[in-house]
């Protein structure tokens, strides 16, 4: 499985360039098996390029594994709170769509 980041990349999001596609809109998903690391993830986020308008998922973050945060960016707003108690059980670290 390959990492976020590297992930985004084959997916044609990198910084520079145009996104692959050959329709108006596109999508990618991600599964990661690992909490992440809120500072690389914001790294990642941050490098997306204009054209990236809107990504939102649910993910566990290292410094607090236990609990579950949903992530919702949209343009240059990034929001990542904690889902609410008994919302939603473990299955995976990471799930973006």
């Amino acid at each position: 499985m390959l990492p976020f980041s590297a992930a985004v990349r084959q997916a044609g999001f990198a910084a520079t360039g145009s996104p692959r596609h050959d329709h108006l809109f596109s999508s990618f998903s991600w599964q990661g098996a690992a909490p992440l690391s809120l500072k690389a993830l914001r790294k990642v986020l941050g490098e997306f390029p204009e054209h990236v308008y809107r990504a939102k998922g649910f993910l566990y973050l290292k410094d607090c594994p236990q609990r579950r945060f949903v992530l919702h960016l949209v343009g240059s707003r990034l929001d990542i709170q904690l889902q609410g108690p008994g919302r939603g059980k473990r299955s995976r670290p990471a799930t973006w769509w």
